[in-house]
Order: C-alpha cells, then sequence, then structure tokens
C-alpha cells in the first residue's frame, strides 16, 4: 500500500507554485491537507479507493450548486494510485458547531443562517446522474409514499459540514452523501442529526447544551421556512430519516454513538416521541 504523500498526488494534479502544506484534521471518510500555492488557498481531500462513484458524485453536486450556495469551487481532480482526489477551493469560516461552542447564545441566530443556507441548496435541481445510486441506496429504505422531486440534497447536513463566519453561513462541505428527491427528506434528516447527535463537549454544562440544542432546532426550522422551504406533512419524512439514520449509525458500529443509536431506536420502535 502506498502512502499518501500530498505532495506527489499536488504533482499528478498539476499543481505548481506549492508555499505550504498542512495536514487537516475532522474528515471522517478522508484525508485532507490545506495547500497554500500560487497565491491561493486550496483544500486538497483523498478519498479511499472504493469511494471513487462518492468523489465523482460530490464534485458534481457542488458545481451544481455554485452559485446558489456557499460550496467550494472544484479546482481539479484526479485518481492516484486508484484513489479519488478532489483539489476544491478552501472556504473560510470555521464549523458551526466549534462557534455554537464558542457562543451557545448565538445559537438561535446561527441555526437561522444553517436552515436557510439548506433551504437554498433544495432550490437547486439535481443534475440526472445523482437522481440514482449513492447513499440512500447504500441504506436501502425506501423514501415515503408522499416523497415528490428532483431536489439537490446533501443528506450529511449537520453543524460539522457547515461552516460560519461570523453568524452568516461560509461553506457547506462534504458532499458524498449527496442524492435527489423530496426536500424534506433531507430537511429530516438533519432535523434528526440535530435532536439526537452526539454533542462530544465535555466542557459545557449539559442543560447549556439542550439549551442551545433548542435554540438551534428552532432557529434552523425559522430560517428553513423563510427560504422557502417547506416542512409540510413531515411526520412520514421524520419516520424515514429516523430508520436510515438509525441502520446508517448501527452498520457503522461506533461506540462513540451508543446513546445517540439508544434514543433514535427509541424513537423509530414507536416507544419515544420525536422531542
Amino acid at each position: 500500500m502506498v502512502l499518501p504523500d500530498p505532495k506527489d498526488i499536488l504533482e499528478t494534479l498539476g499543481v505548481e507554485q506549492i508555499v505550504h502544506i498542512e495536514a487537516v484534521s475532522g474528515g471522517s471518510d478522508t484525508m485532507i491537507w490545506k495547500v497554500t500555492h500560487g497565491g491561493q488557498v486550496s483544500a486538497l481531500r483523498l478519498f479511499r479507493p472504493e469511494q471513487v462513484d462518492a468523489a465523482r458524485r460530490e464534485a458534481i453536486a457542488m458545481t451544481a450548486a455554485r452559485g446558489v450556495a456557499p460550496v467550494p469551487q472544484l479546482r481539479r481532480e484526479c485518481v492516484w494510485y486508484g484513489r479519488p482526489a478532489l483539489f476544491l477551493e478552501w472556504m473560510r469560516g470555521v464549523p458551526l458547531r466549534d462557534r455554537l461552542f464558542a457562543n451557545p447564545a448565538a445559537a438561535f441566530d446561527l441555526g437561522v443562517a444553517f436552515g436557510g443556507a439548506q433551504a437554498l441548496i433544495h432550490t437547486v435541481e439535481a443534475p440526472q446522474v445523482l437522481q440514482s445510486g449513492g447513499w440512500t441506496d447504500w441504506i436501502g429504505i425506501p423514501f415515503p409514499d408522499e416523497a415528490r422531486g428532483n431536489a439537490l440534497l446533501h443528506f450529511d447536513y449537520h453543524p460539522l459540514n457547515v461552516l460560519i463566519d461570523g453568524r452568516n453561513v461560509s461553506g457547506v462541505v462534504d458532499w458524498p452523501n449527496c442524492g435527489a428527491g423530496d426536500p424534506r427528506l433531507d430537511a429530516a434528516r438533519t432535523l434528526v442529526m440535530l435532536q439526537f447527535g452526539p454533542v462530544n463537549a465535555e466542557a459545557l454544562d449539559p442543560s447549556l447544551i439542550e439549551h442551545a440544542r433548542e435554540l438551534l432546532i428552532t432557529g434552523w426550522r425559522t430560517g428553513y421556512l423563510a427560504n422557502g422551504g417547506s416542512l409540510s406533512n413531515f411526520a412520514p419524512f421524520l419516520s424515514w430519516a429516523g430508520n436510515a439514520t438509525l441502520c446508517d449509525l448501527e452498520r457503522k458500529s461506533d461506540p462513540n454513538v451508543t446513546e445517540t443509536v439508544t434514543n433514535l431506536r427509541a424513537f423509530v420502535e414507536g416507544s419515544s416521541p420525536f422531542p
């Protein structure tokens, strides 16, 4: 197995005038480097060999969303020793989660921006190639009968994949789960992740965390509806999202989300109503 060498990958991509390369943490499925080169700053994102389709879908989705939502510009792409690599515009800002940890009192305003940006993404018609396959096929849970439309859907829209600059959304990243369909599918998936997702902030008071979570969700709903999103007849989509997210987490067998899995299972099985 060839160990990833960002310099070699950048040479394959044809990137010149490289000034600095810095490994970046935070990518759960990919390796990421911040690259300063030729007066620009870019992100080098290296996928696993089995993620060729996911990388191509991500590139197509971001290209489709450009000009509507703040997504990275795709600058170059290649396959390096069987592993797809994307060379992307570096997006300013910090993850929404980090901004919330630093200032939980801003949760409502941040939620409004967060929901508004998602609604804008849902105004984009998904390219034909994204209208089949992808994460939802891997999960294998049929859409609700009420599902309609072919909007561009992120399917992993949560506070780690949305960047904030000030109180505005400056970037929406990490698109390999993307697909097409009724916007309520994506909105429900986001709401389930917001409600049940682990916070991993031991230094913060639990009551403060839950209050900030409530404010963030209220803000998200406010921003989503204000920018044209619809949450009508939402119950079937919440049920779908609960099942899909539970299936996803159970297949990954991550011990850090045991409580999330337990709470989601209770919701899916009907023993616990959605909060």
